[in-house]
This record gives structure tokens, C-alpha cells and sequence, in this order.
């Protein structure tokens, strides 16, 4: 059966975090223990010039560096690196993006001129990109935390429960 196109974007094989961090109070470093905890079988590439590795995953400083295809970027950087990221992201071959960095449209000016040219960028090489201001996706099936919502926090050895909402369980 052939992929969806958003197959890559929902169910990534490999995941890069650009401004992966050590610190997983910050949300930053949250994404890597998220997506790590709850099981995610895919690569995941932490990406930052200031590590040399974060755990035991080596970091790289660029996406570009990785040297293997990366499904989906997720980008925690600042709001003035984001365009530069996601056009180094587009020259990797990075198919999708998640934009979780803040700091665009909703402060006027010059920066909603930077979202524009990141909807620009997306038109113009085909990269699917959520955000910015995202706040990512769970998919459950598959074990992707692509968010830095506690609801994902998993406790290691915690039962993994689905609840359905009282409408659905009549």
C-alpha cells in the first residue's frame, strides 16, 4: 500500500531536535525526554553546536552534519534563527518541521515578516512546516512525542493507559 504523504510528518523513521538540550526542565531539553520515554523506535538526532552529546546520543552542531535523511525537524531555537535552521532543514532534505520556537506574528513588525518567509520557504521547497509557535503531536500507535505537553510525561515503568472520553464509552 503507498505512503500518505504526511506519512513522514505523523510517523517519522527519524526525528532531529535543532537546540536539543541537556536540560530537560526547559522545553528544549523536554522533547528529547519525552520522546525518548515514551519509546520512540525511530532515530533521533539531537542537534547543537554546544554538546557534543546529550545522554548517549551523540549531538550534532547542524542538521546538515547528521549525514542521514531526516523525516521531521523539530525546532526550539531562537525566534532569529529559526528561517536560517529551516533553510539549512530544506538543504538537507528535511521533508517536515515543526516550528515550537515563539517570537513571529504575534509581536508585529519585522518578525511577522519572518513567518511570511518561512510560508515562502515551505512553498517553495515543498517542506511541510507546522508552526511556529507549535506545540507539536502525540501519536500514540507509534510512540512519537513530538511535544513538550506534560500529558506525554510517561514515568519510567508507569502503566501506558488510554482513556476515552465518557461519550465514547457508552
Amino acid at each position: 500500500m503507498p505512503k500518505h504523504p504526511l506519512d513522514t510528518f505523523f510517523s517519522p523513521d527519524s526525528i532531529a531536535i535543532i537546540g536539543a538540550s541537556r536540560d530537560d526542565k526547559k522545553i528544549p531539553g523536554m522533547l528529547l525526554t519525552f520522546l525518548r520515554r515514551n519509546g520512540f523506535a525511530g532515530e533521533v538526532y539531537p542537534v547543537n553546536p554546544s554538546y557534543d552529546s546529550i545522554g548517549d546520543l551523540r549531538c550534532y552542531p547542524s542538521i546538515a552534519s547528521i549525514g542521514a535523511p531526516v523525516d521531521l525537524a523539530i525546532v526550539i531555537i531562537p525566534a532569529r534563527a529559526v528561517l536560517p535552521a529551516l533553510q539549512e532543514c530544506a538543504a538537507a532534505g528535511a521533508k517536515n518541521a515543526i516550528v515550537i520556537s515563539s517570537g513571529f506574528a504575534e509581536e508585529g513588525g519585522e518578525r511577522a515578516g519572518i513567518q511570511a518567509e518561512i510560508a515562502q520557504l515551505a512553498n517553495r521547497t515543498g517542506m511541510r512546516i507546522s508552526g511556529p509557535n507549535a506545540e507539536g503531536f502525540y501519536n500514540e500507535p507509534q510512540r512519537i512525542a513530538a511535544t513538550f505537553s506534560p500529558t506525554v510525561d510517561v514515568k519510567p515503568d508507569a502503566p501506558r493507559l488510554l482513556v476515552s472520553p465518557p461519550s465514547l464509552m457508552r
